[in-house]
Formats: structure tokens, C-alpha cells, sequence
């Protein structure tokens, strides 16, 4: 599992492993406050959370800011959830578990791109129609490439009153 140990915050350096030593940057295109920053899905802590800022419609569940990401020459709008490795790495499935107690803000569509330079995107996996369950584990459906930077893209979140999208951890391997 990636990233090897907890992240204690948004730049963690890890060291002493048998593998995925380096510098873990987590980032996200908006946060909800103080206490829901992007490591927290890194820190195997399921009480964390990362939460985006409020702009997903609560009766619809639909993003509505104009935060766009192109992956694989497709433009998504959503917020987006990133880490950036110490070195690449082959991304062959990842796990999500979704916050038990805020489950209006659960992802119900994303995407997941891998990137070498944080800029041009290649689309690894998606979903766009059943959202996350109690624990969710998906395959990399665009296996070959190894990649330093991996985004989550929320595209809408579970339209049951919340205006934010988030969850408890993102586990890789």
C-alpha cells in the first residue's frame, strides 16, 4: 500500500521503509477549513477527513464552481484531491473509504488521473454512476504507466443536503 506509513501533513517526508521513501506532497483545489486538509486521507486515521470547500449543490449533487482538470483531452469540473510521489509508481487499484458520519459529502461521481509533470493528465480509472460504499476498492482500468502525481476529481458528491465533497482515506497499490 502507498503511501507506505501515515502522512502527518501535507509535505511528509518518509524514511526507514523498505519502500516509498521520500517527500509526499498532498494537495486539493480548495479546502473546507482548518482540520480537513488533503493529508488527512493519507494518515490511515478513519476519524480524519478531507473536505472540500462548499460548492456542490445539495439537491442535485452537482459541482458548481469552475475548478476544471483535462484528462486524457476531456475537461472535468469538480474539486480535486492530488498527491505527488517521491518517485513513479504503477498504480494498479486504490481503495476509498468514504466518512461514515458526513455521508451526504461522499464522492457519487470522480475520475482518477495519474500525471509525471502535475499538468498533462491521463485518465486511470472512473466513476460515474454508483458512488462510494461503505468501502470501495477499485482496479486501474489504463495500467503501463508509472506516475508521480495521482488526482481524485470529485464530480459530484452524494446530493443529500451537503455542499462539500470529501472522505475518510485513499489507500494505493
Amino acid at each position: 500500500m502507498y503511501p507506505p506509513a501515515p502522512l502527518t501533513s501535507n509535505t511528509t517526508s518518509l524514511s526507514g521503509y523498505p519502500y516509498g521513501n521520500g517527500q509526499y506532497i498532498a494537495s486539493a483545489s480548495s479546502v473546507y477549513g482548518v482540520g480537513y486538509e488533503p493529508y488527512r486521507v493519507f494518515d490511515t486515521n478513519t476519524s480524519g477527513l478531507f473536505a472540500s470547500s462548499a460548492t456542490y449543490d445539495p439537491s442535485t449533487g452537482n459541482y458548481l464552481g469552475s475548478v476544471q482538470t483535462t484528462v486524457s483531452g476531456v475537461v472535468y469540473m469538480g474539486h480535486w484531491i492530488q498527491i505527488r510521489f517521491p518517485t513513479p509508481f504503477l498504480l494498479k487499484g486504490y481503495v476509498i473509504w468514504p466518512d461514515i458520519q458526513y455521508t451526504a459529502s461522499r464522492p457519487m461521481t470522480w475520475v482518477v488521473a495519474g500525471s509525471t509533470t502535475g499538468t498533462n493528465w491521463t485518465l486511470l480509472s472512473s466513476s460515474l454512476s454508483d458512488g462510494i460504499s461503505a468501502y470501495d476498492r477499485r482496479a486501474v482500468s489504463n495500467l503501463g504507466s508509472k506516475y508521480t502525481f495521482f488526482r481524485l476529481i470529485m464530480l459530484t458528491n452524494n446530493k443529500q443536503v451537503s455542499s462539500w465533497a470529501g472522505f475518510n482515506q485513499w489507500s494505493m497499490f
